[in-house]
C-alpha cells in the first residue's frame, strides 16, 4: 500500500494526507486493509517523508498494525522516485 500513497503523492504533491482502504468484497469482514500516510514537507513545502499508520487483517496470521516514517528519495530534478 505504501507504493500506491507514492504514486498518488508523484502525481499530486500538494496533499497533506493521503488515507487507503481496501477490502475484499467476498468477505467484507474479513482480509481489510487501511493505511493513513501524513506528508511530512521540508521548509519550502517539498515532500521529504511520510508518517505511515497502516493496518489490517491478513489472509493467515494475526492482525498487524504498523507506525513508521518512510523517507521519500528525490532525485536530481526534485521528483519523487518510487522505491521497488
Amino acid at each position: 500500500m505504501i507504493t500506491t500513497a507514492l504514486r498518488i503523492l508523484q502525481y499530486n504533491r500538494s496533499l497533506k494526507q493521503i488515507n487507503i482502504r481496501w477490502a475484499r468484497e467476498r468477505c467484507p469482514n474479513h482480509l481489510k486493509q487501511e493505511g493513513c500516510y501524513d506528508v511530512v514537507a521540508d521548509l519550502d513545502g517539498r515532500p521529504e517523508a511520510l508518517m505511515v499508520v497502516e493496518r489490517g487483517i491478513p489472509l493467515f496470521g494475526l492482525p498487524f498494525f504498523r507506525r513508521y516514517r518512510h523517507r521519500l528519495e528525490k532525485d536530481a530534478g526534485g521528483y519523487i522516485r518510487i522505491r521497488t
